[in-house]
Order: structure tokens, then sequence, then C-alpha cells
């Protein structure tokens, strides 16, 4: 997948919101579950499991946080080469709200999972918390 990322002939980079998902898709849930898998010696039925695909999709969901800001720097030359980025397509500011977003849901999940799954209250009290922090970003950037 890293390599059909910006590889000539397949250039996954030019499809912004494609390549944003297959990037943190595989680079996040399918790494971390073929890890947990290999290391533990099971099969491929544990890849559904919720101890496994939760916190597979919060390391997904981290980064896509983070992959549109490893963007940033290279708006010039992505334009040069004709590649629509989502870094490009949001922005540099756009870029920096939606990761910031985008990590404020990451918390809120990794605190859900860690605190108390059973207790959907810590999601919201940690959502309600980062709302100030959201909605600064939010208004900041013009997002």
């Amino acid at each position: 997948v890293s390599m059909a990322y910006s590889h000539p002939s397949i250039r996954l980079k030019k499809y912004p919101w494609l390549s944003w998902l297959i990037a943190g898709l595989f680079q996040g849930y399918f790494t971390f579950a073929m890890a947990y898998a290999g290391l533990s010696d099971f099969g491929w039925n544990i890849f559904l499991k919720p101890h496994v695909l939760i916190p597979g999709m919060l390391t997904s969901l981290m980064l896509w946080g983070n992959y549109p800001l490893t963007q940033v720097y290279q708006h010039r030359e992505d334009a040069r080469r004709g590649d629509m980025t989502l870094s490009r397509y949001l922005g540099i500011k756009g870029t920096f709200g939606f990761s910031a977003l985008i990590f404020a849901l990451t918390g809120a999940g990794f605190v859900w999972f860690f605190l108390d799954r059973n207790q959907e209250y810590f999601f919201w009290v940690y959502l309600g918390a980062m709302a100030p922090i959201i909605l600064y970003f939010l208004l900041w950037f013009n997002f």
C-alpha cells in the first residue's frame, strides 16, 4: 500500500480522500491486527473481535489525523506533479483544523476504550471537554 501511494503507475496520492482512507486503514488497523494475530498465533478470525477491531480502528483514526500533516510541506512538489493530496485539498489552515478535529475524536475514543468501555459517559465527558478546543480550531481555520 505504501508503494502504491506514490508509485508512478498507481499514484494513490493523487486521490485525496481515497488515499487518506486506504493509507490510514492499512497502516493503522490492518498493521495492528496483523501484528496482534502474528504475535499471538491467531488466525484471520481474530480480525473482527472487538478487542482487536476497536484499538485497531483507533490506531487508524490516529493516523488519519496525522496523515494530512505529513503532506503540508510538499504542496509545491505535489502541485508540480499534479497530485491533489488531502492537504492540498484542505489548504494549510484546513489541514491543521481537520487534524485537530480527528485528534480530538481519537483522544475521546482512547479515553472511552481504556477507562471504561461500558460507561458511555466517559466518551461524552471527554468530547465535551474538548469542544472548546475543537470549536476554536474550526473557527480559527475557517473550516
